[in-house]
């Protein structure tokens, strides 16, 4: 499974059995799409390789914030404005999965669509760039009431800012790379006591096995084999939890960690459990 499908949430799933639910999903969310930007987001949720050209695009894009501006603002050339060490933003904050997130929309017409047309007015309109700074705190949520919906918490935004997220993805493995799988002599011992705390909170985790992973394309990095009870909203939402650890942590190897649905159809995984050791 790529970091990159993981990235956006719990409705791209492994499981055979749900892949007409998968097919279903991927139709409802192109019916959404009304620009070049939504439609990279879908098309990177297929395709690793449409990564980057997503997140390019996605820094430089206007967003429509609910909130309102006090202070200082600069101008950009284009005229489009960002913000700046003076300014005041003051977000409309809505509990969303038990918490306080600020929603943010890849149109003005999903903003009005979400939030009514008599609250609309009160937005902020900035590009992704110039609107986040990299000490933001705040948990920010896009296109909440759409298919097209992803939570950005803050390390997730600090790695777009600098390009780290798109440095950890793992990159996937092609058909015929040749592998190699052992025990690493060093392990990311922080990373592993976040992810064991993880799991010992999640009913559906039942167990982790880790090993490094070695192929000829991409050199060597971590791979985890997780082996979960049945989920019928699927695996991918865990996966994404896991990727935001490793965004924290510090893992090594290149920064890159594999994960795979640990299964009798999954090669890989089994591979990972036979040669590696038992995490959780």
């Amino acid at each position: 499974m790529s970091f990159f499908k993981s990235l956006f949430g719990g409705n791209q799933t492994s499981q055979q059995n749900d892949q007409g639910q998968l097919e279903n999903y991927f139709k409802e969310l192109q019916k959404e799409v009304t620009n070049d930007l939504e439609q990279l987001y879908v098309d990177s949720l297929k395709d690793i390789k449409k990564a980057k050209p997503f997140f390019d695009l996605f820094k430089v894009t206007d967003f429509y914030f609910a909130g309102s501006i006090e202070g200082d603002v600069e101008k950009n050339e284009d005229g489009s404005v960002r913000s700046t060490e003076n300014t005041k933003l003051s977000f409309n904050m809505f509990p969303i999965q038990g918490k306080p997130m600020c929603p943010f929309f890849t149109s003005k017409q999903k903003m009005q669509e979400s939030l009514g047309k008599t609250a609309a007015p009160n937005y902020i309109q900035f590009k992704f760039k110039d609107f986040f700074h990299s000490k933001s705190k705040d948990t920010f949520i896009m296109n909440p009431g759409f298919v097209m919906v992803k939570v950005f918490p803050p390390e997730t935004i600090r790695g777009i800012l600098d390009d780290s997220l798109i440095k950890s993805m793992a990159p996937p493995i092609e058909k015929g790379t040749k592998l190699q799988i052992g025990i690493p002599k060093e392990v990311p011992e922080e990373f592993f006591k976040e992810l064991v705390l993880y799991a010992s909170k999640q009913e559906a985790i039942k167990e982790i096995y880790y090993a490094l992973l070695i192929d000829s394309q991409h050199g060597q990095r971590i791979a985890l084999a997780i082996k979960f009870d049945d989920v019928a909203e699927g695996t991918s939402v865990y996966f994404g939890d896991i990727q935001e650890l490793v965004e924290k942590n510090d893992v090594g190897y290149g920064g890159f960690v594999d994960m795979a649905e640990l299964k009798d159809s999954n090669q890989l995984a089994q591979g990972i459990k036979k040669a590696g050791e038992r995490l959780y």
